[in-house]
């Protein structure tokens, strides 16, 4: 997330001081939101969307996986992975509440 926050930043040239002021928050707690050592507070959040103009959104402070598809359908794709049947050893077939 860093990244991408400090990229903003160096577009805009606003240095870390000024995005303090901006956030209305202590320079030490702006560093460590531009350096991702922290999460910011969903408030804080807002504000950076608002100050960014929504360049830098609530979900670019996680660390959230590629939603690209292999075959280019997301919804087949978790479809497919969802509706497999699960085969469990004969074994656990015939226990009730036993080890599997």
């Amino acid at each position: 997330m860093s990244n991408a926050l400090n990229q903003f930043l160096d577009l805009q040239e606003m240095d870390i001081t000024s995005f303090s002021a901006a956030l209305g928050v202590p320079y030490q707690t702006a560093w460590r939101i531009v350096r991702g050592k922290v999460i910011p507070s969903d408030p804080l959040k807002i504000k950076i969307y608002r100050i960014t103009m929504g360049k830098i959104t609530p979900n670019d402070f996680y660390d959230l996986p590629d939603l690209s598809s292999p075959s280019g359908d997301l919804q087949a794709d978790f479809l497919s992975s969802v509706s497999s049947p699960k085969v469990f050893p004969e074994s656990c077939q015939d226990s009730v509440g036993g080890g599997c």
